[in-house]
């Protein structure tokens, strides 16, 4: 938890030790025992976000809008590259 800390990891953060997944909030460690894979993991961590009532990072705000679209959770940001991406997308299947 401190090497996050100094490294300047902003909350919440997910993060592996072994094969077990930890969400770093407050610079407390939670385990999530129902996170069987990285996906379901990321899941987690996205729902920490809306829990918490915390802001995405900025430099990161379209990475989560693109995993909130693909999650089905509805969009945060309304982004022309991400809005591009999934017409093509759609238009593909």
């Amino acid at each position: 938890m401190e090497r996050l800390r100094t490294d300047g990891c902003r909350q919440p953060c997910l993060f592996r030790i072994g094969d077990k997944f930890y969400l770093k909030v407050d610079n407390s460690a939670i385990p999530l025992p129902n996170a069987s894979c990285f996906t379901e993991a990321v899941e987690f961590l996205v729902m920490a976000f809306y829990v918490f009532h915390v802001e995405y990072p900025a430099p990161l705000r379209a990475f989560y809008a693109c995993l909130e679209r693909l999650m089905g959770v509805g969009g945060k940001q309304n982004s022309s590259v991400l809005r591009d991406f999934f017409r093509a997308l759609d238009a593909a299947q």
